[in-house]
């Protein structure tokens, strides 16, 4: 089989920040008087086949914002799992991470996030020959709409790549539908590429869309229909749903793709 992307070196990331809201109640009072908020941050990571790598729930030490600490935190071990897996399945170096933010980046959470790579690539230099990190936000809303040369929906997997960094990209199947739906095209915005050896190396933007598409084939609900978002984001949600209702996910949780 083809892995996504055509390469085994690259592994995939679905990334999603939430605040955790608890509200405190005053015994004095007898009322709930405040809520508490906490920074969370749930990761999912596969491999080119879909293979599961690791899954990983991350809470802000400073609470309600998370930090380059925080970031550092959370991909240190992820590369480390990531080289160890690539090893131990295919007998490749791991080179790539596509990290997915399911939603936009704003410019502050980006500041965040190549400061956090900076430190992260200044912790690992002497352990790879070789690394690139792209990070691709999902955004699920917007006001575009695609459509056929006839007027119709277009099929899933059709994509319109607007310029370097931004695409839309057919991944709901209403082809057979009724007539009167359009299809709402998710937005893929190219935000960063960070290599080990600071020279560019920016994939191309028709790259990172084949790459989304052929992971949202790897999960076993695409046998029914296809699923909105890649595999590793659809992790990602479920993490969170689980962790909202006091569920710990296991960082080796057993998951068999297609």
């Amino acid at each position: 089989n083809t892995p996504a992307g055509g390469s085994k070196q690259t592994c995939y990331m679905g990334y999603d920040v939430a605040r955790l809201t608890e509200r405190v109640f005053d015994p004095t009072a007898k009322t709930w008087i405040r809520e508490r908020k906490e920074a969370a941050a749930y990761a999912a990571v596969c491999d080119s086949y879909g293979r599961v790598i690791e899954c990983r729930s991350l809470f802000a030490q400073r609470g309600e914002m998370l930090t380059p600490d925080d970031v550092l935190r959370l991909l240190y071990e992820t590369l480390h799992e990531c080289k160890t897996a690539m090893k131990e399945y295919y007998n490749e170096d791991f080179s790539r991470l596509v990290i997915y933010r399911d939603g936009d980046i704003k410019s502050t959470d980006l500041k965040m996030m190549e400061l956090g790579l900076q430190k992260l690539f200044e912790a690992v230099e002497d352990k790879y020959s070789k690394l690139i990190i792209d990070v691709v936000a999902v955004i699920k809303t917007g006001i575009e709409r695609v459509f056929d040369d006839d007027m119709t929906n277009p099929n899933v997997g059709n994509y319109v790549i607007l310029n370097d960094t931004r695409a839309l990209v057919c991944t709901s199947d209403i082809k057979k539908k009724s007539n009167y739906l359009s299809a709402k095209p998710l937005k893929l915005r190219y935000v960063l590429s960070k290599s080990l050896d600071n020279v560019d190396r920016r994939a191309p933007m028709e790259k990172i869309v084949h790459e989304f598409i052929d992971l949202t084939r790897l999960d076993w609900v695409s046998l029914a229909h296809m699923p909105k978002l890649a595999l590793p984001l659809i992790l990602v949600q479920q993490i969170g749903k689980l962790t909202l209702k006091d569920v710990s996910v296991p960082k080796d949780v057993p998951y068999i793709p297609l």
